[in-house]
């Protein structure tokens, strides 16, 4: 009777521990979500945008590369976005305060907006510090950028000059510090954030919710993808 009591208890006592044991396990596991989101257009311009989610002990870390490239047997050429493209006051959330001389601009919102038409009245969140000093590169009036073929390599013009190649790319900045227009291939990977900021510098790490992330390149053609908290 007495071996059988005392073997109930140890049962009991490894079930307990196995317990503790598997949400010691939940709570430090982690998982990690990759979703990638492609529109090719009529050009030959393909605008891809990566996003990979990981939650690990409670936080969540969203990493983000957006990039265009070209998909013809052919030199493909664009301008760049113009004042009176909408959505241009976008800039001032994601790459911050330095103009809206970007080759891709994106914004984060928080809730789930299906479309670019229903964010017309809604307003992004900061993804850096605004109230941080960020050293602004200078910015140069880009002409013409001539997409190489089957590349995501192109040439920059300004007026009549080239003036050198960039890959057209464009990722979270970093909290403070300089913000690349015209990035190198080696410049062109995901930079990783953990939530946003407020107009008054105060920090939301991301929580429960649904957000939009949304991205719109140098012809006001759009992806749009989703995570959650």
């Amino acid at each position: 009777m007495k071996s059988l009591a005392l073997s109930t208890r140890k049962t009991l006592a490894l079930f307990f521990v196995t317990i503790a044991l598997l949400a010691i396990f939940v709570f430090h596991f982690e998982a990690s979500v990759k979703e990638t989101k492609s529109q090719c257009f009529a050009n030959g311009l393909c605008l891809v945008v990566s996003l990979n989610i990981t939650k690990w002990r409670g936080n969540t870390r969203v990493s983000m590369l957006a990039y265009m490239t070209n998909d013809k047997n052919a030199n493909t050429s664009v301008t760049p976005l113009n004042a009176d493209v909408p959505f241009l006051r976008w800039a001032s959330f994601s790459v911050g305060h330095c103009g809206s001389g970007f080759p891709l601009i994106f914004a984060l919102f928080t809730g789930y907006y299906s479309s670019v038409k229903s964010l017309s009245n809604a307003q992004p969140v900061y993804v850096f510090n605004p109230t941080s000093i960020m050293m602004c590169p200078a910015l140069f009036n880009v002409s013409k950028i001539v997409f190489e073929p089957n590349s995501d390599k192109a040439l920059l013009f300004y007026g009549n000059y080239t003036k050198g190649i960039a890959y057209m790319c464009v990722t979270f900045p970093p909290q403070t510090g300089l913000v690349l227009i015209y990035p190198q291939r080696s410049e062109c990977v995901p930079r990783t954030i953990q939530g946003y900021w407020s107009q008054d510098g105060k920090f939301y790490p991301f929580s429960h919710e649904n957000y939009t992330l949304v991205v719109i390149d140098l012809l006001n053609q759009s992806v749009i993808l989703h995570f959650n908290g």
